[in-house]
């Protein structure tokens, strides 16, 4: 039987499922993200939680690269240099057009015959710029949201 390997875009609670998931069925689960701060927060929790729990090292299953996805060096292409196929594809990253093309154009070139995908907000339209996460660090800020403007948009991904 041939052992899982799970992707995702974006580091969050979902890392913590696919890690254990990956540790469960002797597969691999690696996360891109380009925030070192979000990778060691989840590290913690999966080791906090799972690691010391069930007297587990979680790196040997959960691979991380603190890089964007896409990358030409490090992007999702890497996994033919371990001989690995994708099962499991999530798209948690920018939720742009752009960017969901670019990792899925990857994720079939690198994946298994059968694979599945998810996609995290799939009913954003933004085709280059995501302005809900922008107009989320506006909000922060006290700053009003912006409209995006309609050429900018185009069908829910």
């Amino acid at each position: 039987m041939k052992t899982p390997i799970f992707v995702e875009t974006g580091c969050g609670a979902s890392t913590i499922a696919f890690s254990y998931f990956a540790m469960k069925y002797g597969g691999k689960s690696y996360t891109w993200d380009p925030n070192q701060l979000k990778i060691s927060e989840i590290r913690r929790a999966i080791n906090e939680s799972l690691g010391l729990n069930l007297n587990i090292n979680f790196e040997k299953y959960w691979k991380t690269v603190q890089h964007v996805s896409n990358s030409k060096t490090v992007g999702i292409d890497i996994l033919s240099e371990f001989g690995e196929k994708i099962d499991l594809f999530m798209h948690d990253s920018e939720h742009t057009h752009s960017t969901l093309l670019s990792e899925l154009e990857l994720t079939i070139k690198n994946s298994s015959n059968n694979f599945n995908v998810l996609i995290d907000d799939a009913n954003y339209k933004f085709v280059n710029y995501d302005y809900a996460y922008a107009n989320t660090m506006r909000r922060k800020l006290n700053l009003k949201d912006i409209e995006p403007p309609i050429e900018s948009q185009g069908d829910e991904m």
